[in-house]
């Protein structure tokens, strides 16, 4: 039997998660993939990524031994919640965001959703990406992994990820060490 490592691009996947990092978005995106791959479906809310993202940021905010890049939105999220809602901590951000009325704060919320899911796959396609002006690499992107079986997911209803079946299996396997992977690049990204 063929290894699945052969079947899909591990090497995207790597240049994903270590190329062209100028904020953490990507990291804590491929993590709340892998945390959500507890269930048994394949479909993944974009909603419920980014309260994983903004759970998972969440621990490294205020701790001086971590610093996000300038451009990151993750950690001005996470302070925005916690001066205006003190009650809110990682483990209740999906109830919280599910609630929330704050259209300041759900527009910064909804801007990571806008290009994170779509931004993470750019390695998987960067022979047709480029020359494309980045106005137009989100909508490219979307059609691209629609047809395509080598990008962990396809996009659905503008509002969840559908994870290929051969990803899955691949990131349900080798969840534990793929997730110690990530936390140790989050680590080492955070301490530059």
């Amino acid at each position: 039997m063929i290894s699945e490592a052969l079947i899909i691009n591990t090497n995207a996947l790597k240049t994903a998660l270590t190329t062209n990092l100028q904020a953490s978005y990507k990291l804590f995106w491929f993590k709340s993939i892998l945390i959500c791959l507890n269930e048994r479906a394949n479909y993944y809310s974009f909603k419920k990524l980014i309260c994983s993202m903004i759970g998972e940021a969440w621990k490294y905010v205020d701790k001086e031994e971590f610093q996000f890049p300038r451009a990151d939105q993750l950690p001005v999220i996470v302070q925005v919640i916690r001066e205006r809602y003190p009650e809110v901590s990682a483990d209740n951000i999906t109830k919280f965001v599910d609630k929330l009325e704050d259209k300041e704060l759900l527009k910064r919320i909804d801007n990571l959703g806008a290009e994170v899911p779509y931004r993470f796959l750019t390695a998987f396609f960067e022979k047709e990406l480029f020359g494309i002006p980045d106005k137009q690499k989100r909508q490219r992107i979307k059609e691209l992994a629609q047809n395509s079986c080598s990008a962990v997911y396809g996009f659905w209803n503008g509002k969840y990820i559908c994870v290929n079946m051969r990803w899955h299996r691949y990131l349900s396997y080798n969840r534990a060490p793929l997730m110690h992977c990530v936390d140790e690049l989050i680590y080492k990204k955070l301490q530059q």
